[in-house]
């Protein structure tokens, strides 16, 4: 999802056929897909009658999003559902680089399609227990049209304060240990991130930042091997089609720079979030443990920059 712009359309559906219901989403996710932009969708899918009907959309820019939300094709789709029940009762935008609103939380799983089963019927009880906690509004699943694509699951309290009482409760934490069990790689929280590793968390009404240490060795991890690696092979370039020193200097700082905000550092962060993010990553346990790994990923580093044909000073 980093990069697109999504949007979370939640319904609210009368006692009507099901079959008509989905029907009609389907022909939401159809006209959507004629649209430019237009990436992937995602419908409500599990074994109970959850809270929230919802259909969600992905498009490659926000302004593409917002085309299709405002269009009037959109809008006299929605008018049919009205009319047999189906009412608009909120929608979800999420943003690149942007958290969810308020008291919103918005969870990706990667799931092999052979624990489909396993996974909603945990989600099921993840939803069950979080209806028993103060400020809870609802609860989804939404499934990829692609078996194999990322599945996203969403909670809604009235606030920040009691959605954290929930993300941080051993309810759910004893829930989570087997949901995982059914994921190919731990789940991801959208929150909002800065280009530069660091993850903001908004945690009763206080707002919350990876500490300036972690962030710092995390990008002095993907630092080194990238001014390594460009010295080494495009600096002879340069040097070879008679760019001038200081010329070549600032093209290299601009590749650098390109690759770590867009590739580098969003890979690492998502790598280091169960260490980076400033909640899940807070106890001593969590710390000792990544700033271990960031310590012998620097070991590795160096052992590798040992060899001779990876060192431009050679060259």
């Amino acid at each position: 999802m980093s990069g697109n712009a999504t949007a979370i359309a939640i319904f609210e559906v009368d006692d009507v056929d099901r079959d008509r219901v989905l029907t009609w989403q389907s022909e939401l996710d159809t006209a959507a897909a004629r649209r430019q932009g237009f990436v992937r969708s995602h419908f409500t899918r599990g074994f109970e009658d959850y809270d929230d009907w919802a259909a969600a959309v992905t498009f490659t820019s926000e302004s593409h999003l917002r085309h299709w939300l405002d269009s009037t094709e959109r809008a006299d789709l929605l008018a049919q559902g009205q009319a047999f029940g189906a009412r608009t009762r909120d929608t979800i935008i999420l943003l690149p680089g942007e958290r969810p609103p308020a008291g919103v939380g918005v969870f990706l799983h990667s799931v092999s399609p052979e624990d489909h089963v396993g996974f909603l019927q945990i989600e099921a009880s993840l939803n069950r227990e979080a209806r028993s906690f103060p400020g809870y509004l609802g609860g989804l699943v939404l499934a990829p049209s692609d078996p194999s694509g990322t599945w996203i699951s969403v909670v809604r309290f009235d606030d920040e304060a009691n959605l954290n009482s929930w993300l941080t409760s051993p309810e759910r934490a004893a829930q989570l240990r087997i949901l995982r069990k059914f994921l190919v790689q731990d789940f991801e929280q959208i929150t909002r991130r800065t280009p530069f590793g660091s993850i903001i968390r908004v945690v009763d009404g206080q707002t919350r930042q990876t500490p300036d240490w972690k962030t710092a060795m995390v990008v002095l991890l993907v630092l080194y091997p990238t001014v390594m690696l460009l010295t080494r092979f495009l600096g002879p370039v340069l040097h070879d089609w008679n760019v001038a020193p200081g010329m070549g200097l600032w093209i290299s700082n601009i590749a650098s720079v390109i690759l770590l905000t867009f590739l580098l550092m969003p890979f690492a962060t998502r790598i280091f979030r169960f260490w980076l993010d400033p909640i899940d990553g807070a106890p001593l346990k969590v710390t000792l443990i990544g700033t271990g790994i960031v310590l012998a990923l620097y070991a590795a580093e160096l052992l590798v920059f040992q060899i001779t044909f990876l060192q431009y000073w050679h060259y």
